[in-house]
């Protein structure tokens, strides 16, 4: 609700101007049902508002247009298994926003509002916590917007709030059956002084889901498909310099010397960088970086325990294991009597599974890219001296110019 409002005085109500539109949902009540890191989510104000009664910390994660099309924020990045659909499509589901009108924006860098609260709030993907950590939250950010319209629409139309429904993109009045668009309620900008409040038991039940465990196509297909689709490693800036680093071939292993006599030879080399696990080579395009890092006549150490590993014996030891009697299992499922059945059956069949050690890891080139006005860029390079010899966590450039690492 407003900062200053009077819970007592008269209904007041706003007009937003067309830009700055309707809410973009949130609320104290949200807040307070998910934690101190989802009252931070909600930091922001709406400026066209009079100062004396600004919303209390409305969200950034919706906006409509007087085109009628919906803008909605993904707060996780894509790497291929549909977040950046299914995440915003929660939003959608509970708002009855018409999927075919909305579009999707990568969320900026912007932790306070768009952190992951399953990872302490920083800004992030990873570990298949995104559905998790954003289903009841997104959910409920698109029901209180759906709120948030219908009090607008019931203000415009002056009938009561309990005989307005929605429908995808537009709020109907069920007596007189007039309706108006979320375009329209966008254009008009009415906002009443006091948000919605909403709780779990305003979310739709399973059953009534429109979007949510649908086949709907995923938005970041298309330009992968045509090719127009920009990954990290194809931004390309004017004085940008590229990094690549060697790692040793063993786990646990340094770097014990580096004869870079060949490498420095390579036209376009700035700076060679002996790293704790690794060495890492900065020049000024990637080819001559790759060069020079081929080039380079590398020692590991060979003390690492990992030398020592074998698949082979590891799966052996488990096997021994598996099989002797005694040792306590874990129970995993249990249904009905399985040692009854085991008993009373006329033939037992007996299979052994196992599973290889694998690992999970990417099977493509990873890339990024630091910008920085100053002498530094912070990157996963790790140490590189700076122009004045003093050592800087990142890759080394010029002043103003760009690494990619």
């Amino acid at each position: 609700m407003l900062a200053d409002s009077d819970p007592a005085g008269p209904p007041r109500v706003y007009r937003l101007s067309r830009r700055s539109l309707l809410l973009q949902a949130g609320g104290v009540s949200i807040a307070l049902g998910l934690g101190s890191h989802s009252v931070e989510a909600f930091a922001g104000q709406l400026a066209d508002l009079p100062q004396q009664w600004k919303l209390c910390r409305p969200n950034a994660w919706v906006t409509i247009g007087t085109d009628d099309l919906i803008t909605l924020v993904s707060p996780v990045s894509e790497m291929g298994q549909g977040v950046m659909t299914s995440i915003p499509l929660l939003i959608a589901e509970e708002m009855d926003a018409d999927w075919q009108k909305v579009r999707i924006q990568q969320a900026p860098m912007d932790a306070k509002a768009y952190g992951n609260p399953k990872f302490g709030g920083i800004q992030t993907t990873g570990g298949s916590q995104s559905t998790r950590a954003f289903f009841d939250m997104l959910r409920l950010v698109g029901a209180q917007t759906r709120k948030v319209l219908m009090a607008s629409a019931a203000v415009e139309l002056h009938v009561p709030i309990a005989e307005i429904m929605t429908q995808p993109n537009i709020v109907v009045h069920q007596p007189s059956g007039r309706t108006l668009s979320y375009g329209r309620l966008a254009e008009l900008g009415f906002l009443p002084n006091s948000i919605p409040e909403v709780t779990p038991a305003d979310l739709k039940p399973a059953n009534d889901w429109r979007y949510i465990g649908k086949a709907l196509p995923r938005i970041d297909i298309p330009s992968k498909v045509t090719g127009t689709a920009e990954f990290g490693i194809d931004v390309q800036l004017p004085g940008m310099l590229y990094g690549v680093v060697r790692r040793p071939a063993v786990q646990g292993e340094a770097l014990a010397s580096v004869n870079d006599t060949a490498a420095r030879n390579i036209k376009g080399l700035t700076k060679i960088v002996p790293l704790p696990y690794g060495v890492g080579v900065v020049a000024d395009n990637f080819w001559a970086a790759r060069k020079a890092l081929d080039a380079l006549g590398i020692t590991w150490s060979e003390k690492s325990l990992t030398r020592r590993y074998s698949s082979n014996q590891v799966m052996a030891d488990y096997q021994a294991i598996a099989s002797k009697d005694g040792v306590a299992s874990v129970v995993v499922a249990r249904r009905g009597d399985a040692a009854s059945a085991l008993r009373s059956t006329f033939k037992v069949l007996t299979a052994a599974y196992a599973s290889d050690h694998v690992h999970h890891a990417r099977h493509y080139g990873t890339s990024e890219r630091n910008r920085s006005g100053i002498s530094r860029a912070r990157g996963r390079m790790g140490t590189i001296p700076s122009p004045d010899g003093r050592p800087v966590d990142g890759c080394e450039r010029d002043r103003n110019r760009h690494v990619s690492c």
